[in-house]
């Protein structure tokens, strides 16, 4: 062999290994972003669901309140509507400016 196709066979060798060695590096850092991801994503779906629990006893809360003031006594339904007059007739009087 001559000291040209040497050279270029060296070269070849060269950009062969340089080729592989990216390539094993890359796979690696692949490999690794590929766990973070599966990581945050399972704790995203922690966090979310445990805000929708959150939400929805949130909602039960809220239909029980809701229940409880419309089926409250004739009495306390009174109090509510004269609380209400009240309020009314206070703000047509302009009783709260500042």
């Amino acid at each position: 062999m001559n000291s040209k196709e040497e050279a270029k066979r060296r070269a070849e060798e060269l950009h062969k290994e340089t080729v592989e060695r990216v390539t094993s590096e890359n796979s690696l850092v692949l490999d690794s972003m590929l766990k973070e991801h599966q990581r945050k994503s399972a704790v995203a779906r922690a966090l979310l669901e445990e805000r929708e629990e959150e939400v929805e006893a949130l909602r039960r809360r809220v239909e029980e309140l809701q229940k409880e003031i419309s089926s409250g006594s004739h009495h306390e339904r009174r109090i509510m509507e004269l609380a209400q007059r009240q309020a009314n007739r206070d703000a047509s009087l302009g009783m709260y400016r500042y």
